[in-house]
Formats: C-alpha cells, structure tokens, sequence
C-alpha cells in the first residue's frame, strides 16, 4: 500500500486502472485499502476491475461510487457467473462519469439473447450464491491437501482459481504427468512467478481428479 500511494503522489496519473481480486495472485485490496487509495486519487479517473468478483456481501460498491463519484467499477459474466460465451459486461458509474452510460461497444457480437440471459442471471442470486459456497469448500480441499506437499504454498484465493507454489524442479515432469492423463492446467512462466500453477476450480469430481493426480506424483 505505501508503494502503491508513493507512485500515486510522485506521478498523479490522470487513469488508474486496479484489479480486485487480482489475476494470478488472487488476493483483494481490502475495503479499507481501497478507501486510501481512492481518497488520494480524488480528482483522478478510476477504473476498479472486479471480474474476479464472487462475494455476496455487494455494499461495499454501492458505498465506493458514492462516496467517489469519478469512479467505475467493471464487472464480467464470465467467472462469477461462468457466462463467458455470451461476452457480456456491466459497470455501476460514478456521478461524475456518467456519461460513460452512453457508450455502447458490441465488437464481441453480444445480443438481445446475450442481455436477456445477463438478466436471468442477475435475477438468480440464491443459485450462484450456493455455487459460491460449493466453490470455496472445494477450495480448501486445495489448501489442506496440496498445501501439505512438500515444497508446495497454495495462496489463499479470492477468486474462481488458486495459485500454487512448487519446486522449479518438478514444473515440466508435473505437466507432462498430468497431460497424460487428460489433465490441463496453466503452468506459469512469467518474470516473477516462474514456479506456479494456476488451477481453476471445477466440480468436485474434477477437482479431487487434479488434486489425487498431484498427490500421486508428488508420491
């Protein structure tokens, strides 16, 4: 955070873009952080990215645009509400920026189909607040058993993912392991995290499938 609010008084930028949760990392700027930021960056375009947004309690938006009104806040269909196909958005706009109401995009082909479907699913709480709390149950699965692997740091998520540390080592047998056995998940390959496997969460019974896979070449 002090990081953060250094460069925001050394450079003040005229756009800031942030990503709560973050991808990869699946960690959220708590509400209180989010609040310091915002404050300095009073006079300043903010863009807060919550694609990766799964939390039932949603109070904290409406008192964040309203309390800075040159504000946005973005959201996709495509995790929360595991709708990606029908490429579809939605933003809840600062007073100040109201103007962005106005602007219409439709270059990924979304339709009257794609925006009744969009509504069904916002009118569906209580199905994908359960999907939710399935989500995160299967999640802990993740932590306690890949988490106790030697070697392995599996990041507490925020998201519709979790982000583990493993030995640089095991990176290429682990993929080729799992590729033979039908499984895919993302093998990070970037700067810093070099060393991390990005894993969606699917059903149960998918999941237990890469977890056991994990486990027996861990073995």
């Amino acid at each position: 955070m002090d990081k953060i609010l250094s460069i925001i008084k050394e450079e003040k930028p005229k756009l800031v873009l942030i990503s709560s949760p973050n991808n990869p990392t699946v960690n959220s700027l708590s509400t209180e952080d989010l609040d310091s930021i915002l404050t300095e960056l009073k006079d300043t375009v903010v863009a807060l990215d919550e694609a990766y947004w799964s939390k039932k309690n949603d109070e904290h938006v409406t008192n964040l645009v309203n309390k800075f009104p040159n504000l946005v806040v973005i959201r996709s269909f495509s995790k929360y509400y595991a709708l990606a196909g029908i490429r579809i958005g939605y933003a809840i706009i600062g007073e100040n920026l109201t103007k962005l109401a106005d602007i219409a995009n439709r270059y990924l082909g979304f339709n009257q189909l794609s925006e009744e479907i969009a509504m069904a699913a916002l009118d569906s709480p209580e199905y994908y607040e359960d999907l939710v709390s399935k989500m995160n149950a299967y999640k802990e699965s993740f932590y306690k058993e890949l988490g106790a692997l030697s070697g392995f740091n599996v990041f507490k998520s925020n998201a519709n993912f979790v982000l583990v540390e493993v030995p640089k080592k095991i990176m290429e047998p682990l993929k080729e392991f799992l590729t033979k056995r039908g499984i895919i998940i993302k093998f990070m390959n970037e700067e810093i995290l070099n060393s991390h496997l990005r894993i969606t969460i699917g059903t149960q019974e998918q999941n237990r499938k890469v977890i056991d896979a994990i486990k027996e070449f861990a073995s």
